[in-house]
């Protein structure tokens, strides 16, 4: 081996050792420092006996000592409202899960599967199979719960306890 090729050798070393030597410190701090996966959220598995059709609403029912866990607020009076109870339905844009309570007094919501509505008794607010206001008073939709499919007519709920 001529002095060029141990010179070039020695470069490509050195060369080597320097990227080594970038390399491995950011894959380490990329390995500390990665964000860790959050949490998953409790959940209760519940038998809704057969799936809603289409325009149809099946109360759910927060077995003793849970409550179901809301994205967003509730009520705009109570926006901490234990969810209890709600409501799996079934529009032409697919599931939904929502609190069983309107979004402006918190009043629990009644079904009228006549009209495929939800109305708040207490101020007549009138609300879609997706949550979505049809009539107010209230502003806001209805608090959706998180859910999924377990198959057949079981789903599991997520919840804060």
């Amino acid at each position: 081996m001529g002095p060029g090729n141990q010179q070039s050798t020695a470069v490509a070393t050195l060369a080597a050792l320097g990227l080594l030597a970038l390399v491995v410190p950011a894959v380490v701090l990329a390995i500390y420092l990665w964000p860790a996966p959050a949490p998953l959220r409790p959940e209760v598995a519940i038998d809704l006996g057969t799936l809603p059709a289409a325009g149809e609403a099946v109360p759910l029912v927060a077995p003793a000592g849970h409550v179901f866990s809301a994205n967003g607020p509730v009520s705009e009076l109570d926006p901490v409202l234990p969810v209890e109870s709600g409501w799996f339905t079934r529009s032409s844009a697919g599931f939904f899960a929502l609190a069983a309570y309107s979004s402006d007094t918190g009043c629990r919501l009644n079904f009228v599967g006549s009209a495929g509505q939800f109305m708040d008794p207490c101020h007549g607010s009138q609300f879609a199979l997706d949550g979505a206001v049809l009539h107010g008073p209230a502003q806001q939709p209805l608090a959706r719960l998180q859910w999924r499919s377990l198959g057949g007519s079981r789903i599991a709920v997520a919840t804060n306890t």
